[in-house]
């Protein structure tokens, strides 16, 4: 026995079907006026052989069809069956031809995008990637089925020119994404092996409920390259928030720097200077370990040493049979020197006992490897402090107060944060002498005061009503009077104490709060993207491919952003 609903069902199922307007099948005799059929979202619809035109389902009449043949192609009303038939199984095997010819296509692009990510070189499609699979197809199905993989086009100009529809297309979506929205910069240069120079453009915004950050293409480093990219795409300056530089001369100058032509431009935009950046300049100033890095490049610097003291080592059976290199431009240069060195420092010094270096007396003092000991930990933690600035930002005032938890703890002759210290002061059962002391204290006291000197500006308090916007005790007087009142209406509201996602979900109810808060989140506060684009321009652009397009490759290799594979196949149609 039936429910009542699902009477009600089948009742307006009836209804729709007698509603739903009826069609003709199609009758083999059609083709005698030009016509075969084909299926649209189930519906089957007539399609001339000739012009390949399809007509509407109700078209499904001889009259109709008939009058279609005498109207478009009158000179072959008196055609035989058999002439239509022949148009029909071509037409057939084009389309067939089509579908392969865009899977091919597709499959190029799709080869391309990854060729592309993992940095290689174009030729590598057609001398690696496309013979392989051939191989190994031919093996297991047979060579049939691995001729169909010939049609797939790899060369090295096809790969360059995929490479390059690719980038024009992230350039595009890009454009389409930030050119109605605020957005915030990040920029950074360098010069790649063969001298030329390079600009990094970062842009990050809000895109789909979360912050997103997209390169924008690598150029020589000037404004109006910049200013004629932003008016080409039709970027309005008023749009930019905030800029971050690695604070060189030529990016925050007073009078001609970028940031006061970006700011001619745009009133409202907050320069910041990278604080990966501040941080290496605040932690440099340490003189104790020159000697050590002279000693270091001492061996490194001279190829026959340096291959002597390798095969020394591998005598002597220590896990580690080089050393590094020190270089003051790669900030984590100096932890991973100071603890190799500190590793080898028994390996060393008989070395520098056969070399007759005037510094081999460093390595049997005990207060000189305590405080090499001591640098290996301290840098590792500063390099901890680096690595953790790469994204996440709050980690400067744990730093400082860690500190000077540390200079606590050393005035008491607590070596718990230093490891490696502790270790060696344990194994060679001595103690912590007083110089040795005094000087580790001498270096906190010279890391507080630089980190406070370099990071004087860093006032996170003021944007406590962004990270807690339920507390109104956070925000007085850093607000006007209006913004405070909706902060007041949003700390009472109790369908809104998820903060995940906040600032976005009460965008349209809180509109100007909500703006300045999301104007502020998509600030940079570190160049780091740009340094880990050049790195990637630095594996793009080799001494074998000087000549290579850096802007299309950068932009296909690390944008997050994927290609609209299908949108480019259809253009090439």
């Amino acid at each position: 026995m039936l429910s009542g609903r699902q009477k009600a069902d089948d009742k307006s199922t009836d209804i729709a079907d007698k509603n739903r307007p009826k069609s003709r099948k199609y009758d083999e005799s059609y083709i005698y006026f030009g016509f075969t059929s084909v299926f649209v979202t189930g519906i089957e619809q007539p399609q001339c052989v000739i012009c390949q035109k399809m007509l509407s389902a109700e078209s499904m009449k001889p009259s109709k069809l008939k009058q279609h043949l005498e109207t478009s192609h009158a000179h072959l009303t008196n055609k035989p069956r058999d002439f239509f038939i022949r148009k029909r199984d071509e037409m057939k095997q084009q389309n067939v031809s089509l579908v392969k010819y865009i899977s091919a296509l597709q499959t190029s692009y799709q080869v391309g995008y990854k060729i592309a990510q993992c940095k290689k070189p174009h030729t590598i499609g057609e001398n690696l990637i496309l013979p392989s699979p051939i191989d190994m197809v031919t093996t297991t199905l047979g060579e049939f089925s691995a001729k169909q993989l010939l049609s797939i086009p790899l060369s090295n100009d096809t790969v360059c020119c995929r490479i390059a529809d690719m980038a024009e297309d992230l350039k595009e979506q890009l454009n389409e994404k930030i050119r109605s929205k605020s957005f915030a910069i990040q920029i950074d240069e360098a010069t790649d092996n063969a001298k030329d120079a390079h600009l990094i453009t970062y842009f990050r915004f809000f895109d789909d409920g979360k912050i997103n950050k997209e390169i924008t293409g690598t150029r020589s480093f000037r404004y109006t390259v910049i200013d004629s990219f932003m008016k080409s795409n039709l970027l309005q300056w008023l749009n930019c928030v905030g800029i971050c530089t690695d604070g060189a001369c030529s990016r925050p100058g007073c009078d001609r720097g970028l940031q006061v032509l970006i700011c001619q431009k745009s009133r409202g935009v907050v320069w910041t200077h990278c604080m990966i950046h501040r941080q290496a300049l605040a932690s440099k100033y340490l003189s104790s370990a020159l000697v050590t890095i002279n000693v270091v490049n001492y061996i490194k610097t001279r190829p026959e040493k340096a291959r002597m003291f390798a095969r020394f080592r591998g005598e002597m059976g220590v896990e580690h049979t080089s050393l590094l290199f020190y270089c003051e431009s790669r900030w984590l240069s100096h932890g991973n020197v100071l603890t190799r060195v500190f590793e080898l420092r028994n390996e060393r010094h008989q070395y520098l006992i056969e070399e007759r270096c005037s510094s081999v007396h460093m390595f049997i003092d005990c207060d000189f490897n305590m405080q090499l000991a001591y640098l290996s930990d301290i840098f590792n933690k500063l390099n901890t402090l680096n690595t953790a600035m790469q994204g996440v930002y709050d980690k400067l005032k744990a730093f400082i107060r860690k500190v000077e938890l540390w200079q606590s703890k050393m005035e008491n002759s607590n070596l718990d944060m230093f490891p490696t210290l502790k270790q060696f002061i344990e194994s060679n059962n001595t103690h912590i002498s007083e110089d040795v002391k005094f000087c580790i204290l001498n270096h906190h006291s010279s890391l507080k005061f630089h980190f406070k000197n370099y990071f004087s500006d860093m006032d996170t308090e003021k944007f406590d009503w962004i990270r807690n916007p339920l507390d109104t005790k956070l925000i007085a007087g850093t607000l006007t009077t209006n913004k405070e009142e909706q902060i007041i209406d949003i700390s009472c509201d109790t369908a809104l104490k998820n903060v995940s996602e906040f600032w976005i979900g009460v965008q349209n109810e809180y509109k100007e709060l909500s703006e300045k808060a999301m104007n502020i989140l998509i600030l940079f506060a570190t160049s780091y993207l740009c340094e880990s684009g050049f790195s990637a321009v630095a594996a793009i652009k080799s001494k074998y491919r000087s000549k290579v397009n850096v802007e299309r490759e950068m932009r296909v290799a690390i944008s997050t952003m994927k290609p609209r594979f299908q949108k480019l196949c259809n253009n090439k149609q």
